[in-house]
């Protein structure tokens, strides 16, 4: 009983020992509050001391240690992170250097071909350059031998811009077809085919002198047959538009030939559009060749074919280079003359039905900034100077305004527009805004149409001479603009057709059953 009194005598002894410690040190810590207020009132919240706990409350008291959870997330965020820069780099890698090594296209090269005897030469004119491993030749569908095929000059592989390659065709069929075959990877493509002609010996043609006649050439236009051999309604005459004098004859001249160039062109007049056949006859090894049209058009192209729509005079030059420079000479030229086409105002309506040929060409010569043409939804805008042609591929009976030297109208699908000879779109011409244009011109532009329940009448030259009868078919041929310049055309279903313009020619007839 005495040792449990002494337990407990000592354990009141040890409450009022910490007890008297904390109210010394709450003592102590209001004292030094009050004088630090004293010394510096203004930061007294800010300079607050914690109170001094006694070192056996500090043990039982004990700060909470930091979170391991929180850490070791952070850390796992970083990896994260390390993670996904490496895989992106990974990927940026593959697709810079893995990808390109497994891609397989086409190559892009420019090829310019000529001929001299047996031997075709291959102007390598721009784009990749072609190895020789991966290169076949082919002559007639069999691969030629290495020995016959070579680099000139002495070059070695690839086969790059600027070089020729010399292809020996001796000893194959003529014509003979020269294929060239790339097989970088594992698809096979064509880079170039071309045709070698068989070689014969040139007949000189004789010069033509002014009192000399010129032979008739088969390939002149055919006149059409008089109006009394066509069939027609006894009532409507036929009443045909003298042709041009031009269109009946073409004279040949010989081809203009200096130094190592030679071109041919035909023929080299007649009216209004004229068609040119262009032929470069140079021999030897031709790296470059360009035909200037004198009319601002151009083509790198060996035997061209170029229509002229409108009146004039046109120089037409031939410039070639050749593989050896000191082959080369100045520009051979030759004239050619293209006279108006000949055509009578004429004005027809009527009930019934009424197209336009398939394939008929409309020319312009842009004369103002501003002008642009909408064709398969897109718009194309135009500049001043610029040469256009639009060739009605489907013909139809869409509306076709040109009036006041302005195009308003030319509704018509499978149109193909081409710019400067440079193909630009085909579709359907929904806007066409052409306020001003210097020329405008024609090519085989033919209007049909059969009349309806009320007939068709016209005039063609201020005379009334059109009388179609209900179910009589109406041609006008070489349509164009008429001598106020206009030409319209307007089809309605319930209203008929009516036509203005200047034409060829026109006949009547009456269908078969």
């Amino acid at each position: 009983m005495n040792e449990e009194e002494d337990d407990m005598l000592e354990l009141l002894d040890d409450e009022e020992l910490i007890a008297e410690s904390a109210q010394d040190q709450a003592q102590k810590h209001t004292e030094e509050s009050t004088d630090d207020s004293f010394d510096d009132e203004l930061e007294l919240d800010d300079t607050e001391e914690e109170p001094a706990i006694d070192k056996n409350v500090q043990e039982q008291v004990k700060e909470p240690e930091p979170a391991k959870e929180k850490e070791g997330l952070e850390i796992d965020i970083r990896y994260l992170i390390v993670a996904a820069v490496a895989i992106a780099a990974i990927l940026v890698a593959a697709i810079l250097f893995v990808l390109p090594a497994f891609s397989d296209k086409a190559p892009d090269v420019i090829i310019n071909p000529s001929q001299t005897g047996e031997d075709l030469f291959l102007y390598h004119a721009g784009g990749a350059p072609l190895s020789e491993e991966f290169l076949t030749v082919q002559v007639n569908g069999a691969a030629a031998s290495s020995d016959k095929y070579m680099l000139m000059g002495g070059g070695s592989w690839p086969w790059s811009s600027g070089t020729v390659l010399r292809v020996d065709t001796s000893g194959y069929t003529k014509p003979a077809v020269v294929t060239l075959l790339y097989k970088p990877k594992s698809t096979e493509y064509t880079v170039y085919t071309t045709t070698v002609q068989p070689v014969s010996t040139p007949t000189p043609l004789p010069m033509i002198t002014p009192d000399q006649q010129a032979p008739p050439q088969n390939t002149s236009p055919v006149t059409p047959p008089p109006a009394s051999q066509q069939p027609a309604s006894p009532e409507v005459p036929l009443q045909p538009v003298p042709q041009t004098p031009a269109q009946t004859q073409v004279p040949i001249v010989a081809p203009v030939t200096m130094g190592g160039v030679s071109m041919d062109v035909q023929p080299v007049s007649g009216a209004a559009p004229l068609t040119v056949q262009c032929n470069d006859l140079s021999t030897g090894c031709i790296r470059n060749r360009v035909w200037n049209f004198g009319d601002g058009t151009t083509t790198m192209k060996r035997s061209p074919t170029h229509v002229y729509p409108f009146p004039g005079a046109y120089n037409i030059s031939l410039d070639v280079r050749f593989c050896d420079p000191e082959d080369d000479s100045v520009p051979q030229t030759r004239q050619v003359t293209v006279a108006p086409s000949l055509r009578q105002d004429t004005i027809i309506q009527g009930t019934g039905k009424a197209q336009i040929s398939a394939d008929a060409k409309l020319f312009f010569t842009v004369k103002g900034p501003g002008t642009n043409i909408r064709i398969a939804g897109r718009d194309h805008y135009l500049n001043a100077g610029d040469h256009v042609e639009l060739i009605l591929g489907s013909g139809g009976n869409g509306d076709l305004t040109v009036v006041s030297n302005a195009v308003l109208n030319c509704n018509y699908g499978n149109v193909t527009m081409v710019v400067n000879g440079e193909e630009v779109e085909t579709g359907t011409v929904s806007v066409i805004n052409i306020d001003q244009y210097l020329q405008f011109e024609t090519a085989d532009l033919t209007i049909k149409a059969i009349a309806g329940r009320d007939g068709a009448k016209g005039l063609v030259g201020g005379q009334p001479v059109v009388n179609a009868a209900p179910g009589q078919q109406i041609i006008f041929s070489n349509v164009g603009l008429d001598s106020y310049g206009k030409l319209l055309f307007s089809v309605q279903d319930a209203a008929g057709f009516t036509f203005r313009g200047g034409v060829g020619s026109y006949e009547v007839s009456t269908l078969s059953m």
